[in-house]
């Protein structure tokens, strides 16, 4: 069979919104069979600031690699959330994928813009002592920017799923929310299943955990040092299985050793009236255009209070 000839499910965002969890979750379904790295980020604009081991300029082919132990009858599946914001990238894979449905789960703008706050202080990516204002200056510089810079702009979801609604009808794309997944994880998985086709019964005693939220780290530098060694070493192993599995599971035990030492209590943070009222300005008229362009009421209201909760 070739690539195109296989179903595929993909979890394109949004970005800090569950997706880890929600691949977690269907990665041991049966009929699902999962791609070796979980954000293949294949089909990304060629300039897409984050790094991938194959884009799709390197040939179709190269996207079977992730999915070689795979069987034949079994659903693909990968997540790579920054799919929604890259502007080729729905046209890469309508050109490529015939048999595609995709995932989205959007989540709360200004909560989830505190989430990247957070991520990137706990990745290094900005210093320690940069406040929430500052973070946000950041992202409305112009020109170029990295991916943790994005994180204001791409909370306005309804610019980029209009191109996903239009090339594939709302029949092939399931819109989730953050913040129901968290509260009635059960009842989503069972629409998830229906609408991928696959037995929804095997979530029924299933414990829904969170996977990979973000922490407050005492030493952010020693993080950054080995999430760029491990992406370095699994871009060479994801596609051998063995060292792959002994890989996992070794980053698996080094999280909870890692993360137990060097975690300290979530950092409060607290918007000013003044930024609670940009972002809340910010956001209105794309909450509204967001509700009409998917025909649903949001399942988030603009917050009055000025602190916000840790993931």
């Amino acid at each position: 069979m070739k690539v195109s000839d296989y179903r595929y499910l993909i979890i394109g965002g949004a970005t800090k919104s569950a997706t880890t969890s929600l691949f977690n979750w269907l990665k041991y379904h049966p009929e699902v069979c999962t791609s070796s790295i979980k954000e293949t980020r294949f089909f990304l604009d060629k300039e897409y600031p984050v790094p991938s081991k194959f884009r799709f300029e390197d040939g179709l082919e190269k996207y079977d690699a992730f999915f070689r132990h795979c069987d034949d009858l079994k659903i693909r599946l990968e997540a790579t959330p920054d799919y929604l914001y890259s502007e080729s990238t729905p046209f890469k894979i309508k050109d490529s994928l015939p048999d595609i449905r995709f995932i989205f789960i959007l989540r709360e703008p200004v909560s989830r813009l505190i989430s990247w706050y957070r991520f990137s202080k706990q990745w290094n990516l900005i210093p320690k002592n940069t406040s929430i204002e500052e973070y946000i200056k950041l992202n409305m510089h112009d020109g170029y920017k990295p991916q943790h810079l994005r994180a204001l702009e791409q909370g306005r979801y309804s610019l980029y799923l209009k191109k996903y609604l239009d090339l594939f009808g709302k029949e092939r794309v399931f819109i989730a929310f953050f913040e129901e997944i968290l509260k009635n994880s059960l009842s989503i998985m069972k629409e998830i299943c229906r609408f991928a086709g696959i037995n929804k019964n095997y979530y029924l005693n299933y414990d829904f955990k969170n996977v990979n939220p973000t922490r407050n780290l005492k030493h952010p530098e020693i993080f950054e040092f080995y999430r760029k060694m491990r992406f370095n070493i699994k871009k060479y192993t994801h596609d051998k299985l063995l060292t792959h599995s002994v890989l996992s599971f070794l980053r698996r035990s080094f999280y909870r050793i890692y993360f137990y030492l060097d975690t300290r209590e979530a950092e409060k943070i607290t918007l000013s009236p003044q930024t609670r009222k940009f972002l809340n300005e910010y956001y209105t008229k794309e909450n509204h255009s967001l509700s009409d362009l998917i025909s649903r009421r949001l399942p988030w209201k603009v917050e009055e209070d000025n602190h916000v909760p840790a993931d």
